[in-house]
């Protein structure tokens, strides 16, 4: 029932809201303006008493927020430009991840069509025709005579082995390449051979001589479709600054590029003649697994792993895929400063060239002597010491033994690095910077292993090159990567055990591990092994913080596999032969510096994590 009909003013004025019209629907109201003032207005509620005082509560209420009303607009508007920002951020970064995903998806699918073709190729080896091999074996039969019978006489009479396994490694050099590459792959085994014989075979050069100009030549402007190269290159160094038993390297410059390349092109018909020997080895093998004594080493299996890595290193675009692959990788980690030669991306690559850029600077196994050298030096002063007795180890020695195949005849690195220490041209690093290139080559070992499986197999020092910047702390750039393992995850997780336990100390639990580094182990002693294993962890392994010389605690592994017939797939060796290269330039570079020690936090994020969260301890655990 209405009582009468009042007119109501509001005790306040107030501009016209949506949220005053929303309070006050369902009411009789008129409003009109406010002193002649179009942004006020008056309002007029036509109703009962209780609805005029329910309409002058709400209204006081509503015009007294009115201070807060523009506060909260303005609120919601900054809420909302945040929201779109950082949902521009998430969506870009989902993106980017997306995006970098399927880069390297499209990577890893091309290496392993890629190895797919190599592992094809190989398989025809098996079918060239018997007349195509006999004049060859002929060859080689003639070439190995001498090895071949001094073999016995040095097996039991110790003062011959020296003789024999120079003689053996100046026999491989003449047979050709794919024996020379044996020889350098055998030399990181070993789990297989003694180490005076890997120690020889490390200094194995390519005796194969440099190919003509001409054919350089025809390959690139076949491969260009130009007449000539003057068209192409505004500088052309006919003169290879490397050569070797696959392929040899040359300095050049585009037109309207101001940075050099480096161009890698293949011997001629090498492939061919790869495959042939390839497939005389595997005839050898077959005959060696019947002589008694050496059928632990699982010969015939060996030979197989050996031939994935020839394979993969005859072909130079294998070599560009892998060279995408590092560099995809290490991308999305860059706290390790480690790079990679950058291939020209669909630039001609082919299994006969590859063009990548130009790495400039001094190998680590050159600052590795200059360290030594400048050690010798300082205790011969010491010990007052004539100049003449400064240095006990030969630098040239040092660096095979350091940086793996370097030729002894030919004015390449070895005699490079040789003469810059002699004449002091290359001083030692600073104590810094030795212990940024140590940490550094530990975590790019560790980013390929634990995040990536994806792993350079041929880490040793003349491989590694240091590019310097005044003021900058170096980087390391890894070359030469035509030979990388990957690891199934069950390779893997055993491989990051054996290191665990190591850090715990436990001889027992790293002689497990170690036993599952091939399928099976017919010929091994496995209770004299684990009984070794624990007695060589007691005196030489006693886990994290107890100073532990990694490098011994591997070497002396590697007897126990040799001693006891314990056989190691590649893979394996391959990443511990890795391992004891960082060991060396440790050594070398920053003798204070404990790789098991500066490793824990990492395997210790490892065995809570997993490897899906490597990359991200990983970027967190470097140093800044």
């Amino acid at each position: 029932m209405i009582l009468g009909r009042y007119q109501f003013f509001a005790s306040m004025n107030f501009k016209k809201s949506p949220r005053i019209v929303k309070l006050l629907s369902g009411f009789d109201l008129k409003v009109s303006p406010f002193q002649g003032r179009k942004d006020q207005l008056r309002l007029h509620a036509i109703g009962s008493r209780r609805c005029q005082g329910i309409v002058h509560q709400r209204l006081l209420t509503s015009v007294n927020s009115g201070s807060h009303i523009r506060l909260r607009s303005i609120t919601h508007t900054l809420f909302k430009t945040a929201f779109v920002i950082v949902g521009a951020g998430i969506t870009y970064s989902f993106g980017y991840a997306y995006l970098a995903h399927r880069r390297s998806e499209e990577i890893r699918r091309r290496w392993e069509m890629a190895r797919e073709e190599v592992d094809r190729e190989l398989r025809h080896a098996k079918d060239i025709p018997l007349v195509d091999l006999i004049p060859r074996a002929l060859q080689l039969v003639l070439i190995f005579s001498p090895v071949g019978a001094l073999a016995i006489p040095a097996y039991y009479f110790e003062w011959m082995r020296g003789f024999w396994y120079s003689l053996l490694r100046k026999t491989l050099e003449l047979s050709g390449a794919a024996f020379i590459k044996w020889g350098q792959w055998a030399a990181t085994r070993p789990d297989i051979f003694p180490k005076e014989m890997c120690d020889h075979l490390k200094a194995l050069h390519a005796s194969v001589p440099p190919h003509s100009f001409e054919h350089t030549r025809h390959v690139l402007m076949e491969a260009f479709e130009s007449p000539d190269l003057e068209s192409i290159f505004a500088d052309f160094d006919d003169r290879p600054i490397g050569s070797g038993s696959i392929a040899q390297v040359y300095k050049a410059r585009f037109h309207g590029e101001k940075d050099y390349v480096a161009i890698k092109v293949r011997h001629p018909e090498v492939e061919g003649r790869l495959l042939l020997d390839f497939a005389l080895l595997n005839a050898a093998a077959s005959l060696l697994n019947y002589i008694p004594g050496i059928q632990w080493m699982g010969i015939q299996e060996t030979l197989v792993q050996f031939g994935h890595t020839l394979g993969a290193q005859v072909r130079l675009d294998f070599e560009a895929i892998n060279l995408e692959r590092f560099k995809t990788n290490f991308k999305a980690c860059p706290h390790v400063t480690t790079s990679f030669p950058i291939p020209r991306e669909g630039l001609h690559a082919s299994p006969e060239i590859l063009i990548e850029s130009f790495e400039s600077g001094h190998s680590v196994a050159s600052y590795c002597v200059a360290a030594v050298t400048a050690a010798a030096e300082r205790a011969a002063k010491a010990a007052n010491l004539s100049q003449s007795e400064t240095v006990n180890l030969p630098p040239r020695k040092f660096v095979r033994r350091v940086s793996g195949n370097f030729p002894e005849k030919t004015p390449d690195l070895t005699e490079l690095v040789v003469e810059q220490v002699t004449k002091h041209e290359l001083q030692p690093l600073a104590q810094p910077h030795a212990t940024h290139v140590v940490q550094t080559g530990k975590e790019t070992y560790l980013q390929m292993l634990l995040a990536d499986n994806f792993i350079h197999a041929d880490m040793h020092p003349g491989n590694i090159i240091l590019k310097e910047k005044s003021g900058e702390l170096p980087t390391l750039v890894l070359i030469d990567a035509g030979m990388v393992d990957v690891m199934t995850s069950s390779e893997q997780d055993n491989f990051i055990g054996l290191f665990k336990a190591m850090g715990a100390g436990d001889g027992l639990r790293a002689a497990s591990h170690l036993l599952n580094f091939a399928h099976e182990q017919p010929y091994a002693d496995v209770d004299g092994f684990r009984t070794y294993m624990d007695s060589l962890f007691k005196k030489k392994c006693r886990g994290f913080g107890t100073n532990v010389n990694i490098g011994d605690v591997l070497q002396g592994i590697l007897e126990g596999l040799r001693r006891h017939k314990v056989r190691v797939d590649a893979q394996y060796a391959t990443s511990v032969v890795n391992l004891l290269c960082i060991e060396s330039i440790a050594s070398a570079l920053d003798p204070s510096y404990n790789l098991l020690d500066e490793s824990e936090m990492l395997l210790y994020a490892h065995s809570l994590l997993g490897k899906e969260s490597m990359a991200m301890i990983l970027a967190l655990t470097a140093p800044s």
